[in-house]
């Protein structure tokens, strides 16, 4: 199984976390676990893999459907994401975002770029939430980065909602079924 060494959330969020994975190491603010990790690059241990969902950036359908507002600051976000995973230099990184649209493909570009410049391989496919433990069923944009060569991944491999948590090396698929 997976075992969560931190998460960072808010608001109801928090607290749901705060009782799931009592062991973990709990931030409220991504701008609070960049600092601590940045004065102690070894607070966490190793870390395999991160998880991130990235804040909705521009004009999509997926807001205009959830009354969602456009971060402002989303990119500052991002940033931090990216400073997060310079860091705790995992082995893998799985991003969420909306679908890339004519108005915010710039921003799925500048994930992957900053991915490919801290040494990831990375892939991207898109998949409804649903498929992979989402209870919103609605497609999304996934990003997987690695510091191993992805050749294919099929991310329908996760199950569905009821599936166990998984840990990401079997979502990858073999090198021997790839080549």
């Amino acid at each position: 199984g997976i075992e969560v060494v931190a998460f960072c959330e808010v608001g109801k969020a928090f607290l749901l976390c705060k009782k799931l994975f009592p062991d973990s190491k709990a931030f409220y603010s991504l701008e609070c676990m960049v600092g601590m990790l940045r004065r102690n690059p070894k607070m966490l241990g190793e870390v395999d893999e991160l998880r991130f969902t990235l804040p909705c950036q521009d004009v999509t359908l997926l807001k205009l459907l959830n009354k969602y507002g456009t971060t402002k600051t989303a990119h500052l976000f991002t940033k931090l994401q990216g400073g997060l995973a310079g860091i705790i230099n995992a082995g893998t990184v799985f991003n969420e975002m909306v679908l890339p649209t004519p108005e915010n493909k710039h921003s799925h570009t500048q994930v992957v770029r900053m991915y490919q410049d801290l040494g990831y391989s990375t892939h991207s496919t898109v998949a409804n939430g649903a498929y992979y433990g989402n209870p919103t069923s609605h497609d999304r944009w996934l990003l997987l980065c690695s510091k191993h060569e992805i050749s294919m991944w099929d991310v329908y491999k996760m199950g569905g909602p009821t599936a166990p948590v998984s840990c990401i090396s079997e979502i990858l698929e073999p090198r021997s079924e790839t080549a």
